[in-house]
């Protein structure tokens, strides 16, 4: 047999990037234990801080030492503003620095375990591509998606990368379709490998959350809700603002609500809204938390609600499901095939709709129990498949295709 083929796995997230990071974790740890007949494993990273991060989890990282002048380079070149210099740079540099570190290494395939730019910079190696949401199609109306021409550079960038991907990874039957609809790909080059949550998260063996809720010190006198997320417009943090006034309003209940994440440029907006409707009080703007902070959130909460308008899968309901916790989620497409009856489904064109559903269940603790009993079903099922043989699979075949040339 022909020696393995030699494959990079580029891991370029960084922490506060949230559940993106998790997830490049995740996948990292994921590949670590493929024991493959077909693929020598080597793990790379342009951010020093990654690599002790995997170093814990016991994953050998070498760091791509790129100079400040290549890394301008590579940034234009896999810009799609900088279209017209780029015909300049190519006449002067053909060959691109991040892929001439990666030949000089002898890499026949690279596994880009998040949306990476830097496929754009691959034009003779071969790849492997992840793709979390298509949602500037799904979502073009949103500012992070139509501001400063992000919606034209995330198409560009795409359209350039996704055909030439000799493997995507999706999460989500949702997103497969999604992507095939969306960029004419053959369904055979679509690989699902769902969403896992952070390892602290998945490993939770029951430890006692009242202790660790009591050291993070908020004096709560209502039940609360949980929400973390980015504080991104598309988040949509307004909805859960306007259904805790209708709770109060329709119902003569008072809650209140946690968020958690990291200012994507909506936070103070958010908080002068709160402010407005008269709930400052009652609402927690937090900054990025530890995942031991964010366990012991979640477990003491009423539920988690996710009103995010982006998926079509998102992590914290799975999160939510793993730890026993009520879900409110949008009833919307794709949304609902991730839960799957598991979660109580949310309007998101009416705020009443998640009050009415809160009512449900501050007072039914049957529905509590229910709900939490099939979270943990669906979470069980979503990992009753071998992820470790979708990544076999696809090397095998590059293998057999990679011996018919020198």
């Amino acid at each position: 047999m022909r020696r393995k083929i030699r494959l990079a796995v580029i891991f370029d997230q960084k922490l506060r990037s949230g559940g993106g990071y998790q997830q490049a974790i995740n996948a990292s740890i994921l590949i670590s234990k493929l024991n493959s007949e077909y693929a020598e494993v080597s793990f790379y990273s342009l951010l020093k801080n990654n690599i002790k991060i995997l170093n814990e989890k016991k994953i050998q990282v070498e760091y791509l030492n790129m100079n400040v002048f290549e890394k301008i380079i590579t940034y234009i070149k896999t810009t799609p503003r900088f279209e017209f210099i780029n015909q300049i740079i190519n006449l002067i540099f053909p060959i691109n620095f991040f892929e001439r570190i990666l030949m000089r290494k002898k890499i026949d395939l690279v596994y880009f375990i998040s949306p990476s730019r830097l496929a754009a910079d691959l034009k003779n190696i071969n790849y492997i591509f992840t793709i979390w949401d298509l949602c500037h199609r799904d979502n073009p109306e949103f500012p992070e998606v139509n501001e400063k021409n992000e919606f034209q550079y995330r198409e560009k960038i795409y359209k350039a990368i996704i055909p030439r991907a000799c493997a995507l990874i999706v999460d989500s039957k949702a997103g497969k379709s999604n992507v095939i609809k969306r960029y004419l790909i053959d369904d055979k080059r679509v690989h699902i490998i769902t969403f896992d949550p952070a390892i602290k998260i998945k490993d939770f063996s029951g430890m006692t959350s009242n202790r660790i809720f009591e050291d993070i010190k908020y004096n709560l006198n209502e039940p609360y809700i949980f929400y973390p997320a980015q504080y991104w417009p598309h988040k949509n943090h307004v909805y859960i603002l306007e259904g805790i006034k209708e709770m109060e309003f329709k119902f003569s209940k008072k809650i209140n609500a946690i968020f958690t994440g990291a200012d994507k440029g909506n936070l103070s907006y958010l908080k002068e809204y709160s402010r407005k409707i008269g709930l400052s009080e009652r609402i927690y703007f937090l900054d990025f938390l530890s995942d031991q902070e964010i366990i012991a959130l979640y477990k003491s909460s009423l539920a988690l609600v996710m009103p995010s308008y982006f998926g079509p899968t998102n992590l914290p309901p799975i999160e939510a499901f793993c730890l026993g916790v009520p879900v409110l989620y949008p009833d919307m497409d794709g949304m609902r095939d991730q839960v799957q009856g598991a979660a109580l489904l949310i309007d998101l064109s009416e705020p009443f709709s998640m009050a009415r559903q809160l009512e449900k269940l501050l007072e039914d603790s049957s529905l509590r129990n229910n709900l939490i009993e099939s979270g943990k079903k669906i979470y069980n099922e979503m990992n009753n498949y071998s992820k470790e043989l979708i990544l076999e699979r696809i090397l095998k075949e590059f293998y057999f295709r990679r011996i018919c040339w020198k």
